[in-house]
């Protein structure tokens, strides 16, 4: 389990397994070599939506073998998440570093207030799992 690492984008949440096909990946820059754009869900990955302490909800994606791991470990995951997201606008720039690749917000001062409200989420906890989709699954 990987809990002090950047949650990546078509990874897993807890183990950073790739667990989806990749449309586009980043050329350049922090990371340089991971998927940028996921496509469809490989088999047996799956997305748990939980219910969050201030009465929104998110939904999260793992691998087969993590999901159970999920329910037993929400406050990391949480917390994994949740500092991931305010990695990713903190090093925006050197993480969009492609030619024609946008970040989400361009303007410095306008990530800085949406750095300060993902920090708000710190303060909040996953309550419990609402939903379970299994994607890539005959079953599903």
């Amino acid at each position: 389990m990987k809990w002090d690492s950047v949650k990546l984008t078509g990874c897993c949440t807890i183990c950073d397994t790739e667990i989806y096909e990749s449309r586009l990946r980043y050329r350049t820059g922090l990371l340089a070599g991971k998927i940028s754009a996921p496509a469809e869900a490989k088999l047996g990955a799956c997305g748990i939506t939980f219910l969050i302490s201030d009465g929104s909800s998110v939904r999260l994606s793992f691998c087969g073998n993590c999901a159970d791991l999920a329910h037993k470990n929400m406050g990391k995951v949480w917390a994994k998440a949740v500092k991931s997201q305010i990695w990713y606008f903190v090093n925006a720039e050197k993480i969009y570093t492609d030619p024609g690749m946008k970040a989400p917000i361009h303007d410095a001062k306008q990530r800085v207030i949406v750095i300060q409200g993902l920090y708000h989420h710190l303060d909040t906890f996953l309550l419990e799992p609402i939903a379970v989709e299994k994607w890539g699954d005959a079953d599903a």
